[in-house]
Formats: structure tokens, C-alpha cells, sequence
């Protein structure tokens, strides 16, 4: 099967999944005063009603009211029963949420109950729900179709309400058919305005108001059309009420959000992918396990040295994030920042970033997006006039206006920054820090003002920022609200402060002036000759450093070579030795053997001897000379070879003393070269401040200390690379004042496609250009995930540069897919072991849906994250002994500093496999102190009754910690109060409400928070271990809860049965054991400063 067709199945189970979420129906709160929710009741008036209670609320000038009727409402626990008698429920349940409400269908109303036809929306759940009982899941068009009865259903309710209009209207007059002046259609200045304000066109609604029957009716209609009887046991409805402007009111409307904010992303990019090639970050994230080649991962802790080329300095980027003195990124830090600039810059594709709490995430980023401006600006140092960044212009008519956008050259697409998480607040936190002033050392602006007002004035809420570099969009709200701070100028009535001008009205005064284009260039180029010239000179010591390692091997080489020949150079002076004595010996014997022989034939018998014994004499003589003679020979023999071997051994002597001094002369200059590289590179070294490291050392080998390090960093390359951002910032602003007219034309494009007021037939690339006009502006723009199809519905496959994930640990894995879709490059943040998503199905209903769609396992929503498929796509990482086999997550960070000991250490042991190193720097004396908290500590309590999970003793336990807390005047902000079950917070709340300000609930609710104190009540039920084991399945509740807190943590709860779980037992043996009746030790420490 293709890959693109397994892709595109995975993407279409998905989509089934999140037709079976739905947005929950707001609880009754009819005392809210801004947004009051009413249960609609037979018996009383509808809130658009004169007669209802809502009208007695006093409203500001220019304000009105506006109603959202959810209607046809069941419960979450009937939409659960269904699904589990249909695909079976989930064995260990033990803290399902709470019980919620749905609705079938819902639309708006206006202040007099007329309905808002464009508002209308339908269930998905209810529709799938319906489907799941007839035609069933057997059925091949199950969960087909849901788009066509939704467009059906809306048209169906446009025309019963057209026609009730139509009826109420056949009897007036229709006389007045004037053609008003042509005149009057002109736009004015103040009309433009308004028209921007607004975004859209005024609309037409019915002119019949509802009625309790109407509602009714509805209702009844959609129960039998939908096929959801069993769910529903009366006809019920609730509406929400909330105060607008007037002139919003008659602003486009947009369908109520019942439904999965993914559905139509997932839709459109299953579809896409079977005819185009999906982009490289989005194919690499939809990988088979299987089609994953594990040989090609880089364990960047194993050996340590194995990150050392990366951080050498020819990898770092030439500019860096201007943080304050002092604050330099460590070693896992700057690894995971240098690999992905070198990996990503120029390329596409995705890189994973494993950051747990504490470990410096968003400072990671900020360097990250220090590069990628940078870039941009570099780009534009290359160009001989700033109009030179622009081809034509195109645009659109918006009502009667005419936009103009102008486009982009290539050069300068792929520079669009968007930090995207599922979680509200991580992605506010984020886009406030990146501006916010306490992130830069504002000294390295020398007095620079890049649109510090207008940045402070979009941040809101008194907040100060040092430069406009984020935005917070997404959801409709946060656009008109970022459109009206950052486009209009502020009234200097506001807020008793002065007037403020927009970025329209700069904008407008900018193009009045004069731009000195090289000069800000050359400025520019200066500042990046330096980092480079500064960057070259500690790559020269870094390969110095290189020479000098290579050399050492070798010197470890030849010395091994030279203490061989030497070896053999002795040894072949005594076989010399030998072979002369044994010379001397052959010789000698040789000359005795001659010497014995002329003795013996100076007596040779003479003839008369011989003749008067007959030759006996003779014969003897004869046969003791022929012996002597074999004797000769062979002495003479032996000389011979001794001599040889002698010749031999004396060649091989000299050639081996060639040898060795050709060796020791070698060996002798390599040493030398050695240590004259060697003390060229520690003066040199000392000469510029830098500490320079060796992936030999000791040092680097021992985890902390190389953590802790930040490799060839120093003041003044610090310095040097921070004015490159500082000077990157000056080169946009002149940009942006030389192109005043350009920009303006563009971003006033860019507040339409915000306003959502584009015409639909606008070309893409236009649309595309006017946010990139605003990306050059602002930098980086956040949104939920939930919010990015809509907040970029016309940006199609890899149309943004740059996709940061943050939190993507707690991200469904569907969640990222049309963001991914649109991004050429996304590097994902977050940390799987802290608390994983939550799905609205259960499980096994959910395995129903991938089996449906022939999906293999790996791909249950239920079990991954966006991080774990980002780790598990990424070449760059480590493994990670946590649960039943190690994990693969992507680049670590390594470096905590939240938590303190012993909290660090129960999370380093139960979830990261001892792999964090404790960045807390202990303070002197002088420094705050926790003076007579108690220590941190196992408060046992053991008890057979309960009510559910929840304790009774261990309520009355933390009752008693608390008060001995609020004596040591503990700040009750500081303090969270968390279990892991909801019947327990819910307890924690009720109790503890005279605690003002105190926070209490579930760990889940604590996730992405920290507080000095937590105090973690166990609660459950002493007769289920089911519910235990539970809690106790994997390290993520335990290590969320944990690292919540910075100073104390306080366990409460039964020791001798949490000991029996997992995890638990690690905790309860770093914890100190008390009783309750023990009063808890005292203890008076120095404050461990983050």
C-alpha cells in the first residue's frame, strides 16, 4: 500500500475520533454578570424576552445583548453508556470526568430572539452518536456524511425561519423602493474605519422573534431526524447571554463551535496527501514505526563526546537572543539550538526537543527565533533598495474597499514564525515572554525603540515589552483584539493615558520620511563581521583543539612505536652480543680442532713402522685423522655460521638503530608540536576569556559538569552576537519606515484576513503575502492548535516557514496535523511524561475506529502525543529506561531548575532514568530563607473508612498541615492542594475555601504550574487497589505532581499501601515518614533561587 494512502487512512480515523468530540455545553450560572447562562424553563420568559430578569441589568452606552441557544441537550454519562454498550467499557476507569452536558444543535439569536441563520451548527457527537445506533458500526457508511446533514440540516433551518419571516412580513408596506442617492454610497473615512473595526458587511436576520414552542419544535425535529432518542428524555435547552458593542452586532457571524475544531483540517489534508506529496515535517511525523530506520539515531548521550562537534563554534548561529548577563544557554541547550538551525535553516522537516519542567524551554526558543530573524535580515542586507524585496502588487475588494498586496520575492518567504500548542496558557505564557522586558537585557538595545509602546499596548494589562516580536491570535477574540491594539491608535482618553498611535498612523508618518537604507545596512554588516570574525576566532582554537587531540593520538601511537623499537633494539644488541661471543667460542674451538689435527700428523707413522706392523699402525693413525678432520670442518663449519648470524644480527641492528632514532626524532617532534599547540591554545584561551573544553576530559565526561557548561561561550562573543539581533532589529524597522506605503497597503490587507472579511475568491499567494507582511512586523504569532485552521484557513501545504510546538506532551496527535501541513520546518517541545492528553472516547472505542479504518495500533490517539511522534520521527536524542522498555525522546534537555531536592530527585529516578542534573544554585546567607517550614515528608495515615476515594483522616490531616503553615505566615497563593482523584479536589476545594487564595484540585489541572508548596492528598478508596494501580500505571501523574512543587511537597495518604505501587515507592523512600500525631520537623534551610 502506498505510503500516501496509509497516511491518508491514519488522518480519516482521526477525523472519526473527532466526530465523537464535541465542545461542552456551559453550565447554568444565571449570576454570571457578563456571560450568564440560563436554563430555559415552559413556565418562564426566554432572556431576549422583555419580561425576563436579564433586562433589569443595566448596560453601558452602545451595548446590547446577544444569545446562544444550545438546544436538545444529554449528558456526557448517556453518550458514554452508549458507546460502552456498543464497543465495551474501559476496565480501569477510576476517575472518569464528571458528568457534562451536550446539545444536538445550537445557533444565536439577537437581542430580541431573532435567529442568526449563519449561526447555525450541528452536533457532530449527536450525529455520530445517532449513526452508532442505526445503520451501526457494521455498516461500511457508518460515519458517513456528517458534513452533507450538517449543510441539509442549516438549510433546512434558514427556510422554516425565512418563511416564518416571510409570513410576518407579507403584509407590510412595500412602497418605499426609493434609490437613495449614489452619493451616499461612498465610502468616508469614518466608514473605513468602522469597516475595519467591524471586518464584514452588515447581514440580514429574520424578523420573527422564538418562542418556547419554536424551541421545542426544533428540538423534537432534530431527536427524530438525528436518531438519538435514547439519549434525550425531554426536550431541553439552555442559553447563553452576552454583552457585545452594537456595532458588532450587526458584524458577520460565524456558526456556534459545538464541534472538534480538527475535523475540517484533517478532512482537507487526508484528501490533499492522496494527490500531493505532503511536506517533509508532516510525512516524517505520519512515519511508520516500521519504515523508521533506528540505525541512523544519534544517542547524543552516549558517548558523551558525541554532541562535542555540534557545539563547537562553526555550529553556532552568528546571532543569539539578547538575554540578560549572565544567562547563557547550556551545553543540551545550545546542542538542541545549534543542531536545528544547521539541520533545518535552508531544509524542511522536523526536529523533536524533549524539555521537561524547569529545563529552559521558552529560553531555547527565543534563540531559536533570535536565528531565524536574523536570517531574514540577512536576506535583506542583499538588497541594493528595500523596494527590492517586492514583485507586483495584487489584492482583493473588501465591501467597497480595495486592498493591495504586494508580493514577496522568494528570498524572503519561509521566515513566518508560528508557537502553537493544545493549551491556552502555555501559548499566552509564551508570546508574553518573548516581548516582555524582563526576557533581553535592555542595555544591549542602547536606547533603541523598537515599537516598545505599541508592543506594551498589545501585551495590555500594564505589562511592559521591550520591542513588538509576538503576537497572541487564534481564536476570533484575540484577533479583533490584537487588530484594534496594534493597527488603531489608542485614545488618549483611555485609561487617563495619552494618545498612542497605531501601526497605521506610524506607518503613515513614516512614509513622510527619509531613509538612510546603507547606512542601516552597513551597520548591519558590521555587527555580523564581528560574531563571525569573534566566531572564527574560537573555531580556530576549537580546531586547535581538534589538532592537538589528533596529535595526542598519534604521540600515543609513535610512543607505542618508539618503546617497540626500543624494545627490539635492545633485544638485537644482545643477539649481537651473543652471536660474538658465540663467534669467539666457534673460532676458538676451530683453532684447537686445526691445532689438535697438526699434532696429530706430526706423528704419522713412518714406512718401517708401517711395514714391520703391517700397516696397522698406519690404519689407526689414518682413521683418528680422518676424525679429526670431521671435527675440523665442523668447527669450521660453526665459525662460518656464527659469523653469518653475526652479519646478520649487526644489519638488522643498524637498520633497527635507524629506526629508532628515525622514531625518537618523530616522537620528539610531535611532542614539541604538541606543546607549542598546546600552549598557544591555553594562552590564547586565557587571552579571550573563554574556558575551552575537551571532550577528553574528565570534566566532560562527568555529567553535571558538562551539563552545567556553556562550551566557547564568553562575554564578548555574547555581546558580539546579541548586537546582531539588536542590529537585525534596526534593519527591519528601516525596512519597514523606507516601504511605509508598501507595508501599509499589505498589513491593511493582512487586518482584513484577521477580520475574516477576505472574499473567498481572494488567491491564496495574496493571502499568503499579507501575513507575510505582518510576520515581518511581528515575528511570532501564537495560536491554539484548536484555533489554527481558522486563524489560517486560507494557507495551504508548507505556506509557513516555521512551526514551534510547545506543550506537546499533552497534544493529541490529530491536534498538530493541519499545522504541520502548513509548516516547511516545526520543532516540537514538550515531555512525554508528564500528563499524556486525554481523549473523549474511551479506548476501546477508539480501537474500534482505527480498526474500522484498517489503521495499525501505533497510531490509538489514546497512547501517543504530538511529542511522542515527534521523538519518535526524530534522528537526534536519547533513550530513556521509564515503564516497561526504554523510550526514544528527542534532543534532551538536560538541566533542571525548578524543583529542589527531594523532589528533583523522586522525578529524576520515576520518570527520566536519572538523566537530569540539578541546575539550583544555592545562595548565600543573604538570600530569602524558608526559616521553620517543615521538611518535606510522608504523612502516613492510615484508615479503613472512606467515602469513595475520599479520606476522611487524611481530609483532617491536611487540615492540621495547613493551620501549622498559615502560622508560619506561608503565602496561601504558594500553596497547591492536589490528588489524583476529581471526589478528592472536590473535597480540597469545599474545605479549604476559607484559605483565600489557596489552590486546590486535580494533578491534571496543576499541569504547566508550580508553587513553593504542594501538598498532595492521596485519597482512595482503602478496599480498591484497582484504583491505586491505576494512578501508579505509568510515572506521569506521580511526576506532575511532584514537580509542581519548588520547596516542600507533602504526601498524604495510606504509606503502607501506596508503597505497594509503582512509583510510590520510590517517593515514599526519599520522603521522611510521620505519623499524624508526630508534630512535623522544623527546619531552617537557605532558599535554593531558580
Amino acid at each position: 500500500m502506498a505510503r500516501s494512502t496509509v497516511q491518508s487512512r491514519i488522518l480519516t480515523s482521526w477525523r472519526a475520533i473527532e466526530l465523537f468530540s464535541a465542545q461542552k455545553t456551559p453550565p447554568a450560572n444565571p449570576n454570571d454578570k457578563t456571560k450568564p447562562v440560563f436554563r430555559v424553563l415552559g413556565s418562564e420568559p426566554l432572556p431576549w424576552q422583555a419580561s425576563h430578569a436579564l433586562h433589569r441589568r443595566k448596560l453601558r452606552p452602545k451595548q446590547t445583548w446577544r444569545h446562544t441557544v444550545y438546544a436538545g441537550l444529554f449528558t456526557s454519562t448517556a453518550a458514554n453508556e452508549l458507546l460502552d454498550r456498543h464497543f465495551g467499557e474501559n476496565p480501569d476507569t477510576f476517575d472518569r470526568p464528571g458528568d457534562c452536558a451536550y446539545c444536538l444543535f445550537a445557533f444565536e439569536v439577537d437581542k430580541s430572539g431573532r435567529p442568526l441563520l449563519d449561526t447555525f451548527a450541528l452536533s457532530s457527537l449527536a450525529w455520530a452518536l445517532g449513526r452508532t445506533l442505526s445503520p451501526g458500526p457494521s455498516s461500511p457508511d457508518w460515519l458517513t456524511g456528517f458534513f452533507e446533514t450538517e449543510k441539509a440540516a442549516r438549510e433546512d433551518f434558514e427556510h422554516r425561519h425565512a418563511l416564518r419571516d416571510e409570513k410576518q412580513d407579507s403584509s407590510a408596506n412595500h412602497d418605499e423602493t426609493l434609490e437613495p442617492d449614489l452619493f451616499d454610497n461612498l465610502p468616508t473615512d469614518q466608514d473605513e474605519q468602522e469597516h475595519d473595526e467591524h471586518g464584514i458587511d452588515d447581514f440580514d436576520t429574520p424578523e420573527q422573534p422564538l418562542d418556547h414552542d419554536d424551541l421545542i419544535a426544533e428540538i423534537l425535529g432534530f431527536i427524530d431526524s438525528l436518531g438519538v432518542g435514547p439519549l434525550i428524555d425531554s426536550p431541553k435547552c439552555r442559553v447563553s447571554s452576552t454583552i457585545i458593542s452594537e456595532k458588532n452586532d450587526e458584524s458577520k457571524n460565524e456558526p456556534v463551535l459545538l464541534n472538534s475544531f480538527f475535523v475540517d483540517d484533517l478532512d482537507r489534508v487526508a484528501i490533499d496527501i492522496q494527490v500531493n506529496t505532503a511536506g517533509k515535517a508532516l510525512t516524517n511525523y505520519l512515519t511508520a514505526p516500521e519504515d523508521l530506520d533506528e540505525g541512523l539515531r544519534v544517542d547524543v548521550n552516549d558517548p558523551p563526546d558525541t554532541t562535542f562537534e555540534t557545539l563547537s563554534p562553526a555550529f553556532f548561529p552568528i546571532a543569539r537572543w539578547p538575554s540578560p548577563k549572565g544567562h547563557s544557554l547550556v551545553a543540551s541547550q545550545q546542542f538542541a539550538v545549534n543542531n536545528i538551525a544547521h539541520s533545518l535553516d535552508g531544509s524542511s522537516g522536523i526536529a523533536a526537543v524533549n524539555g521537561p519542567p524547569g529545563t529552559g524551554k521558552t529560553t531555547l526558543l527565543r534563540d531559536l527565533i533570535a536565528n531565524i530573524y536574523v536570517t531574514r535580515a540577512q536576506r535583506l542586507a542583499e538588497l541594493d533598495s528595500p523596494k527590492d524585496a517586492f514583485e507586483e502588487s495584487t489584492g482583493w475588494k473588501a465591501g467597497d474597499y480595495q486592498r493591495t498586496v504586494w508580493h514577496w520575492k522568494e528570498a524572503f518567504h519561509g521566515y513566518e514564525i508560528v508557537i502553537a500548542s493544545s493549551n491556552n496558557g502555555a501559548v499566552a505564557n509564551v508570546t508574553m515572554e518573548i516581548p516582555g522586558v524582563n526576557a533581553i537585557d535592555t542595555t544591549s538595545l542602547d536606547g533603541m525603540d523598537h515599537f516598545q509602546d505599541l508592543a506594551s499596548h498589545i501585551l495590555g494589562d500594564d505589562k511592559e515589552a521591550w520591542g513588538l516580536m509576538a503576537a497572541k491570535l487564534g481564536n476570533r477574540t484575540n484577533r479583533n483584539e490584537f487588530r484594534s491594539r496594534f493597527w488603531f491608535d489608542r485614545d488618549a482618553d483611555e485609561a487617563e493615558q495619552p494618545k498612542l498611535p497605531g501601526m497605521k498612523s506610524l506607518l503613515d508618518a513614516f512614509s513622510q520620511e527619509t531613509v538612510d537604507w546603507h547606512a542601516a545596512v552597513d551597520e548591519f554588516n558590521i555587527a555580523v563581521e564581528l560574531s563571525e570574525h569573534l566566531q572564527e576566532e574560537r573555531q580556530h582554537i576549537c580546531e586547535q583543539g581538534i589538532r592537538i587531540r589528533t596529535l595526542s593520538k598519534k604521540i600515543a601511537i609513535h610512543r607505542s612505536r618508539h618503546d617497540e623499537l626500543q624494545t627490539r633494539l635492545s633485544h638485537s644488541e644482545d643477539a649481537l652480543a651473543q652471536a660474538i661471543h658465540e663467534v669467539t667460542l666457534a673460532r676458538n674451538m676451530l683453532e684447537a680442532s686445526r691445532n689438535e689435527r697438526l699434532d696429530h700428523r706430526r706423528f704419522r707413522p713412518g714406512l718401517v713402522e708401517i711395514i714391520f706392523t703391517l700397516g696397522k699402525t698406519f690404519r689407526k693413525w689414518r682413521a683418528k685423522d680422518e676424525q679429526l678432520e670431521i671435527v675440523t670442518e665442523a668447527d669450521e663449519s660453526n665459525l662460518s655460521s656464527a659469523i653469518g648470524s653475526q652479519s646478520v644480527l649487526a644489519t638488522m641492528l643498524s637498520d633497527q638503530q635507524f629506526n629508532y632514532r628515525a622514531a625518537h626524532d618523530h616522537l620528539t617532534e610531535l611532542t614539541d608540536k604538541h606543546s607549542r599547540l598546546s600552549a598557544n591554545q591555553s594562552r590564547t584561551g586565557k587571552n579571550l576569556g573563554i574556558d575551552i573544553p575537551d571532550p577528553e576530559s574528565e570534566d566532560w565526561s562527568n555529567d553535571t559538569k558538562r551539563e552545567l557548561s556553556s562550551p566557547w561561550v564568553d562575554e564578548t562573543w555574547n555581546e558580539a552576537r546579541s548586537q546582531v539581533f539588536v542590529a537585525a532589529l534596526a534593519l527591519h524597522r528601516a525596512f519597514i519606515r523606507a516601504n511605509a506605503v508598501r507595508m501599509r497597503q499589505s498589513l491593511h490587507a493582512a487586518m482584513d484576513v484577521l477580520a475574516g472579511s477576505v472574499p473567498d475568491d481572494a488567491p491564496a499567494d495574496t493571502v499568503a503575502d499579507a501575513w507575510r507582511a505582518l510576520f515581518f512586523v511581528v515575528p511570532v504569532i501564537s495560536t491554539t492548535f484548536a484555533s489554527f485552521a481558522r486563524l489560517f484557513p486560507q494557507m495551504g501545504r508548507e505556506s509557513l516557514g516555521w512551526l514551534l510546538v510547545d506543550e506537546a506532551g499533552q497534544a493529541l496527535p490529530q491536534q498538530a496535523v493541519g499545522a504541520l501541513w502548513r509548516a516547511r520546518r516545526a520543532v516540537v517541545v514538550g515531555d512525554p511524561l508528564q500528563l499524556e492528553p486525554i481523549v473523549s472516547i474511551s479506548l476501546k472505542a477508539q480501537e474500534a475506529l482505527r480498526q474500522y479504518h484498517d489503521v495499525d495500533q501505533a497510531w490509538t490517539p489514546g497512547t501517543m502525543s504530538v511529542q511522542r511522534l515527534a521523538d519518535r520521527a526524530s534522528p537526534y536524542g536519547t533513550y530513556i529506561n521509564s515503564g516497561d522498555e526504554p523510550v526514544w525522546v528527542g534532543s534532551p534537555l538536560r538541566v533542571h531548575r525548578r524543583c529542589a531536592a527531594p523532589m528533583f530527585d523522586i522525578c529524576n529516578s520515576i520518570a527520566y532514568d536519572g538523566l537530569m542534573v540539578n541546575g539550583l544554585i544555592n545562595k548565600d546567607s543573604s538570600q530569602p530563607v524558608v526559616a521553620d517550614w517543615p521538611v518535606s515528608c510522608w504523612i502516613d495515615i492510615r484508615s479503613a473508612i472512606s467515602d469513595g476515594h475520599w479520606v476522611e483522616a487524611e481530609g483532617e490531616a491536611m487540615m492540621e498541615l495547613l493551620e501549622q503553615l498559615m502560622s508560619l505566615n506561608v503565602d496561601a497563593s504558594q500553596i497547591f492542594l492536589i490528588s489524583p482523584f476529581r471526589t478528592v479536589s472536590d473535597q480540597l476545594r469545599a474545605r479549604t475555601k476559607r484559605f483565600e487564595g489557596i489552590n486546590a484540585g486535580t494533578v491534571h489541572t496543576t499541569q504547566g504550574k508550580e508553587a513553593n508548596i504542594v501538598v498532595l492528598v492521596l485519597g482512595s478508596d482503602p478496599s480498591s487497589a484497582g484504583a491505586r494501580q491505576w494512578a501508579s500505571s505509568k510515572p506521569n501523574l506521580l511526576n506532575v505532581a511532584v514537580s509542581r512543587a519548588k520547596r516542600r511537597l507533602y504526601v498524604i495518604g495510606d504509606l503502607s499501601k501506596w508503597r505497594q505501587c509503582n512509583y510510590f515507592s520510590t517517593c515514599a523512600d526519599r520522603l521522611e515518614r510521620h505519623a499524624k500525631s508526630e508534630t512535623l520537623e522544623m527546619v531552617e534551610r537557605p532558599f535554593v533561587e531558580i
